[in-house]
């Protein structure tokens, strides 16, 4: 009996696997008819192994999660001259890591839209992944789609009033005016630099931020003695303010502001029913029901620099509680950025939840699209990408150390982006953070000479610390952290990636640092 019944399924099998290779004779012979003057040619080729590999890194096997191999820039600094043909070759419209839950929730019927633009579908199981290599449309000029629940097909002109639009003219084009970032030393004589550090906290986080303050004070501030900034979205307490202000030398100016509403609330494009669901699908991710979170990443995206108190600054330097330097700082970093035009500084850079922001990049690539002369040309893609653009490999700079140059934040560039992405509702709609952001607008619309990593500044963030691993740095600045923990390279970290794409010598004996 036992016998009869193993013959019974190796007989299903058997039909089975001839059935599959019947209707796969069948679909490639087919195919090769219609399209013999496609299936011979370079063109075709180049673009067959080039999907047949997004699909094998993709590891998918539905329509409903095209990678975005096939999505057109519209850009040639985001495609290699050896691939641009083969990827124009693919329809631009379709995009990537969409499943059937996330076309339900924001009203895209991907199924049409596939069958739509594609005139050719072939199927092969020559892995156990399917892979799907779709063909375009020639006739077909329809703009791309966002893929959030907005009022258009994702035309920035659809998501601003002429009114909205009209604020962005006389901001700072880095495209044009870069050089006007930077002070010469004629402009620092009469109007000399002037910096803060700056910090979003709660009156609850006294104890943890004056030991931060005080560290900054004795390794740094107390030679340069630059203000600070203290923003809370309610009121400080008397006692926060008198603590604060007794560590901190009485030569720095020293602000503590109450956010106005339109800084700390929901904007009204906004469904709050909407917005409360995400919250509780993405409750088992850290911060992924915090209404709060989404508040504050919202706020360091594109408020905290547009605070009047924030307009007689050029850098800014930020600090938070529980965090601390490890190194003396014996030179104004500001006066050296400024020097050396340098725009954007940081000390960790790490990867981020791939989870907390699947369409922060489609968005950004459609934004890219409409606005390919806002690119860099000498852009660092390359730290952001392993595939030219076409994925984010989720590496960021960790923002809750950064210092930066003001006028990167205030220029055309960076806000027409950060307002473009909050019209999607990205910040309620997922949990999007402003580290990414920050460092997905640094990567694109800046020089990547002037993006400045601090090996030489020793700092820690709970769970992770930046500890110079050289002997010669750690002794002249007379550092007190650990060496060995030290995250610059070890495996969450993104540390390998900035200096792979800079082409940078590495450390002496960073091996050992590896993780074990």
């Amino acid at each position: 009996m036992l016998a009869l019944r193993l013959h019974r399924k190796a007989y299903k099998i058997i039909c089975f696997v001839v059935l599959s290779l019947i209707i796969i004779l069948c679909i490639i012979v087919s195919s090769l008819n219609q399209n013999s003057d496609l299936s011979t040619s370079s063109q075709f080729k180049e673009t067959f192994a080039d999907l047949k590999n997004s699909f094998q890194q993709a590891g998918v096997n539905d329509y409903l999660k095209i990678p975005s191999t096939l999505v057109k820039w519209g850009s040639d600094k985001f495609v290699s001259s050896d691939s641009a043909d083969s990827v124009n070759f693919i329809e631009d419209e379709l995009n990537s890591d969409v499943d059937s839950v996330s076309a339900k929730k924001y009203g895209y019927d991907y199924g049409e839209q596939f069958k739509k633009n594609v005139e050719t579908i072939w199927k092969g199981l020559f892995t156990p992944i399917y892979y799907i290599y779709a063909i375009s449309d020639e006739n077909d000029n329809s703009e791309p789609q966002l893929l959030y629940p907005t009022k258009s097909d994702g035309n920035l002109e659809d998501y601003f009033t002429e009114k909205e639009l009209a604020k962005f003219d006389g901001l700072l084009d880095m495209t044009k005016d870069y050089e006007k970032m930077f002070k010469t030393d004629s402009q620092k004589a009469k109007n000399p630099i002037k910096a803060c550090f700056m910090s979003l906290v709660r009156n609850e986080d006294l104890y943890s931020i004056l030991p931060t303050i005080r560290k900054i004070e004795d390794r740094f501030n107390k030679n340069f003695h630059y203000s600070y900034v203290f923003f809370n979205d309610v009121s400080f307490t008397e006692e926060f303010k008198a603590k604060v202000q007794r560590i901190i030398n009485t030569k720095s100016e020293v602000h503590f502001i109450t956010l106005p509403k339109e800084m700390w609330s929901y904007p009204d494009f906004i469904d709050l029913n909407e917005a409360a669901k995400t919250r509780e699908k993405m409750k088992d991710i850290i911060y992924g029901s915090s209404e709060s979170y989404r508040h504050m990443c919202r706020f360091n995206s594109k408020w905290f620099y547009q605070h009047p108190i924030m307009d007689q600054f050029d850098y800014y330097w930020r600090i938070e509680p529980d965090t601390a330097i490890y190194c003396d700082m014996d030179y104004d970093i500001f006066e050296y950025m400024n020097d050396n035009k340098l725009v954007y500084g940081f000390s960790i850079s790490l990867h981020e939840y791939e989870s907390t922001i699947p369409n922060l990049w489609p968005a950004t690539k459609n934004f890219v699209q409409q606005r390919p002369h806002f690119l860099n040309n000498n852009n660092f893609l390359r730290f952001i990408s392993d595939d030219q653009g076409n994925l984010f490999n989720q590496c960021h700079f960790w923002s809750n150390f950064e210092v930066v140059n003001l006028n990167f934040y205030r220029s055309l560039q960076y806000q027409l982006y950060v307002e473009y992405l909050d019209k999607t509702g990205i910040f309620y709609y997922e949990r999007a953070g402003d580290a990414p952001i920050h460092s997905i607008a640094a990567a694109l619309f800046l020089p990547k000479e002037s993006i400045k990593y601090f090996d030489s500044i020793a700092y820690m963030h709970p769970p992770y610390t930046h500890c110079p691993i050289d002997d010669k740095v750690y002794m002249k600045y007379k550092c007190d952290c650990r060496q060995p923990d030290d995250f610059t390279f070890q495996g969450y970290s993104c540390g390998n990636q900035y200096y792979d794409a800079l082409e940078m010598k590495k450390p002496e004996g960073w091996e050992q640092f590896l993780n074990p």
